[in-house]
């Protein structure tokens, strides 16, 4: 297998340009989504990386529900292991999407997007489980604060 340097200076080239230079992972992604269908080695020999690096990639975007994988059987002379896995995207854009949680981990009950929204538009929150708070008996006025808030921070029409 033949790795060669043209990602490394593209990459180089690139950010010496002024250019902000992509990670891995969305160069992955987007690769992926312009050839589905595609195994690890397949994935590396086509971006000029090594398979093990590609195959840290996926396995992280798979736990993250950003990529599908699923086992196939290749009719293949060459090939002692005719099981291979095939990728393909599986979200419209690219975006890193937290990992899925595993059966049987522990969770403290928190809402990690919710809370990152709320510090970045300064709201300050209590540490409320999700599982106590229940939308439909919330009072009017605190609905009517939220929805204000939320329309503040994500726009839409009234």
């Amino acid at each position: 297998m033949l790795v060669t340097n043209i990602p490394v200076l593209q990459s180089t080239s690139i950010h010496a340009a002024g250019f902000p230079s992509m990670s891995l992972k969305k160069r992955v992604w987007l690769w992926l989504r312009d050839h589905p269908g595609k195994t690890s080695v397949e994935i590396a020999n086509g971006m000029g990386h090594q398979q093990s690096s590609i195959s840290v990639v996926l396995k992280d975007m798979t736990d993250r529900a950003m990529v599908v994988r699923k086992l196939v059987h290749r009719r293949n002379m060459s090939s002692i292991r005719p099981q291979v896995f095939e990728y393909e995207t599986c979200i419209r854009e690219f975006e890193v999407l937290p990992k899925k949680t595993k059966i049987g981990q522990k969770t403290d009950g928190r809402r990690p997007l919710v809370d990152l929204f709320n510090k970045a538009a300064g709201i300050i929150t209590e540490d409320v489980p999700t599982s106590k708070i229940d939308i439909d008996k919330m009072p009017i006025g605190e609905a009517r604060a939220l929805y204000e808030k939320l329309h503040k921070l994500f726009g839409g029409s009234k």
